[in-house]
């Protein structure tokens, strides 16, 4: 889809309409060109108009002329957007009021321009905007040039305060960046670790020696997101809900929580039902997870196609722990929620919870669907291939329970070839014994030295369990010893 097609698809009902206003500012809407093209497009993207449809919309148009038609409809949409949102934040706010201080400048109108320089600064101090401060620092020195009421030597000292805080800022976002890369590679069963703990709590160390920082708003927001992150990686679940719901609660009572930040609001409260769901306090979770659902509807349209998963998938995992049937039918109704089918990685995770839920539920027939669903999806050839493998095996574990041992013998002797290497992994032993205790179901049973040996390698290694899809212990115990030993 090209950058037209996708700024049409991306324009929501009220920036439509405000599109539809702009472009009739000079002319009735009535016969011109680009609101026919841009009604086109919108028919084109819902798929009830072709391609070829909108080529020979005007057969008398030259293919210059209609890519110019286009390239004219994008401008037009981009000013649009910047006219209708040129105040709808603190930071367009700033910017707007940079624009109109410029342009009186070069108007050489110097009043005008320092009255929305002063504005500017007052709200970038506010917001903690160090990069626009330097931008206005340097109008204020330019404008300095044209006027005595502006001392240049009071903005350069300004200006060079601003740079130790911006750059004391960006030495912390440089350590986070990496931080949040690693952890992300981490996660999900990879078998890298990260490693950067260290640095971070010297960095933390610092900064909190800062006094005249440890009471902005900025600040607490980099601890939080420092602090969050390292105890989830160290799997401290209890510590980091104890320090969630304190920080949750400041930033309620300073008031920090407003249209500018409601996606940290987000952010904290995902992570904050989650370390609940975590350390058993199932009903709080839910609990949280509904006051999520009443800040992500207050975002639109765009903040339920970006959070609304994350919603539901508190309440799978609570519910899975709570009432299997209630999780079922929270995944059976959200198979058709166009903002989780839309996206490949999501309805993975919706059929991998149906297929676990199933499971549980001892409903085999309906577990192996949802296996064959999931590997169906799109996104699953691109899934981490450990997290492929232990998919794999947990389909092994659905397939033995349903007594379907050919089809578990093929399959993964399937597994064994396509992940040979991973298998060599010492990290990924736990799979390789599995698969072979998994094969050894059918036919002639017997409960070997060996097969002895491998149900012990499985249990022993505690540390990787909380990773299984499906417990290989909980298995092994309930499943696999008593079937050999009939």
């Amino acid at each position: 889809m090209e950058i037209l097609e996708q700024m049409i698809q991306s324009l929501e009902k009220e920036e439509l309409r405000h599109l539809k206003i702009y472009l009739s500012r000079t002319k009735a809407s009535d016969g011109r060109k680009d609101m026919e093209l841009l009604d086109a497009i919108r028919k084109q993207v819902k798929g009830k108009v072709g391609e070829p449809d909108l080529k020979t919309k005007w057969p008398e148009m030259t293919d210059n002329t209609f890519y110019r038609l286009r390239n004219r409809l994008t401008q037009e949409i981009g000013k649009s957007l910047v006219l209708q949102n040129q105040t709808s934040t603190e930071f367009n706010t700033i910017v707007h009021y940079l624009m109109l201080a410029r342009h009186y400048k070069d108007r050489s109108l110097p009043e005008l321009s320092l009255y929305f320089l002063k504005k500017a600064e007052k709200k970038a101090i506010e917001q903690e905007y160090h990069e626009l401060l330097d931008l206005v620092y340097h109008e204020f020195v330019g404008v300095s040039h044209e006027t005595l009421l502006v001392d240049p030597e009071q903005y350069i000292q300004l200006r060079k305060s601003n740079w130790d805080k911006m750059l004391r800022n960006r030495e912390f976002d440089d350590i986070l960046a990496v931080v949040r890369y690693r952890i992300k590679k981490a996660q999900n069963f990879s078998v890298e670790k990260a490693g950067m703990i260290k640095l971070l709590k010297k960095v933390m160390k610092e900064m909190g020696g800062q006094s005249e920082h440890q009471h902005s708003m900025g600040f607490h927001i980099r601890m939080y997101r420092a602090l969050s992150r390292l105890l989830l990686q160290q799997n401290e679940f209890a510590a980091l809900e104890q320090y969630l719901s304190e920080t949750y609660r400041t930033f309620q009572d300073a008031g920090w929580f407003n249209r500018e930040n409601n996606e940290l609001q987000v952010e904290m409260l995902i992570y904050l039902a989650n370390a609940l769901n975590k350390i058993g306090h199932h009903q709080e979770s839910l609990d949280r997870a509904e006051e999520l659902k009443k800040v992500i509807d207050a975002l639109g349209t765009s903040g339920r196609e970006k959070y609304l998963f994350n919603y539901y998938n508190i309440q799978v995992n609570n519910y899975s722990i709570l009432n299997l049937g209630r999780a079922i039918e929270i995944l059976e109704s959200i198979k058709k929620e166009p903002a989780i089918a839309r996206h490949p990685f999501h309805i993975v995770y919706v059929h991998l919870n149906l297929a676990l839920s199933y499971y549980g539920m001892k409903n085999f027939k309906k577990a192996i669907s949802a296996v064959a669903a999931l590997m169906r999806q799109s996104g699953y050839p691109r899934l981490d291939r450990v997290f492929r493998l232990k998919i794999a095996v947990m389909e092994g574990i659905i397939r033995f329970a349903a007594a379907d041992w050919l089809y578990v013998s093929y399959r993964l002797d399937q597994v064994q070839r396509e992940f040979k290497h991973l298998l060599t992994h010492e990290e990924l032993q736990r799979e390789k014994a599995m698969i072979s205790l998994l094969k050894s179901g059918g036919g002639k049973r017997s409960l070997t030295k060996r097969l002895l040996g491998l149900t012990e390698k499985v249990r022993s290694a505690t540390d990787a369990a909380e990773n299984d899809l499906i417990s290989y212990t909980g298995w092994i115990e309930e499943t696999y010893l008593p079937i050999m030993t009939e």
